[in-house]
């Protein structure tokens, strides 16, 4: 049972073990015993579902956070009634955004609260101030991996030509989403959590369309032998592709809307009947289609 926990800058101390990122499972299930799993989801909007991982170790007080399940821990959470933690009290700053105070501390993002400052908190407020003061909580910045699923290779194999970004986004939604036929099947949050590029938050970018998915996407080579697989296709704001790019989208912008569809770009799909536009398909994008013998639902 874990007593006393120290926080250094490059490592975290659980009584004589030092860990050092990244805090992978199964180092750390080795230290706290298995936790006890929580799952719960969450309604994001636009149909979309948010599944949260709750991994908790109740005696010691400690728990961490996930929103898919992964290999190791981002964070922990610390109840500072049951467990004993050094840390240092110097350099923290207010959170503009709640009663919290934040500091960088190595691959480490630590926040609480400091009860000297209670007379500084709403009255509203002074609750959440006091819960905060009874825990820290650690964000681990966990080494970026140099391999990820979504590392795409050229393909040795004809594939598909889009002039067309969202109409390969329709496509791509039948042979990734719906026939799985497609791989990696893209997930944006595992995506983020995968990138060797760059480190994505998806729920502070997620209110426009994240670039690294579009290119992602863009990028993404479909073989020919996959056209005949296409029969109908569906523009839907609800698509499940539209969330893992612009996971906030309302639908109240055009980004996804099909302006103009070449015939070179339909012509690929010769089992390709029916369309159905519940909206986001011009006028011209639907003479397209019409001409090249496709009934359009719209």
């Amino acid at each position: 049972m874990i007593k006393k926990v120290i926080i250094e800058k490059e490592y975290i101390q659980f009584d004589d073990i030092k860990v050092e990122p990244p805090f992978t499972k199964e180092k750390m299930d080795a230290i706290f015993g298995v936790p006890e799993i929580e799952e719960k989801d969450s309604d994001i909007g636009n149909g979309r579902v948010s599944h949260s991982i709750f991994y908790r170790w109740n005696e010691i007080g400690i728990s961490s956070y996930a929103n898919k399940k992964r290999d190791y821990y981002n964070n922990l959470s610390i109840d500072l009634e049951k467990t004993e933690v050094e840390f240092p009290r110097k350099g923290f700053r207010k959170d503009e955004y709640d009663c919290s105070y934040v500091k960088k501390f190595g691959p480490f993002t630590l926040s609480t609260f400091f009860m000297e400052h209670i007379d500084e908190v709403k009255e509203s407020e002074r609750k959440f101030a006091e819960a905060m003061a009874g825990s820290i909580d650690i964000d681990i910045k966990n080494p970026r991996p140099k391999e990820s699923i979504y590392d795409l290779k050229k393909s040795e194999e004809p594939v598909l030509k889009f002039k067309s970004f969202p109409f390969k986004l329709l496509v791509m939604e039948q042979l990734m989403y719906k026939k799985g036929l497609l791989l990696p099947k893209f997930d944006i949050y595992d995506f983020a959590e995968n990138n060797t590029k760059r480190e994505i938050d998806v729920d502070d970018e997620g209110y426009e369309p994240i670039p690294d998915a579009v290119r992602w996407f863009k990028n993404y080579e479909i073989p020919e032998k996959y056209a005949d697989e296409i029969t109908e296709l569906l523009w839907d704001g609800g698509l499940t592709i539209f969330g893992q790019i612009y996971p906030d989208w309302d639908g109240e912008d055009d980004c996804f809307d099909i302006k103009s569809l070449s015939a070179e770009d339909v012509s690929q799909f010769k089992n390709l009947k029916k369309v159905t536009a519940v909206a986001g398909i011009s006028k011209k994008a639907i003479k397209t289609l019409q001409s090249l013998g496709v009934d359009v639902q719209a």
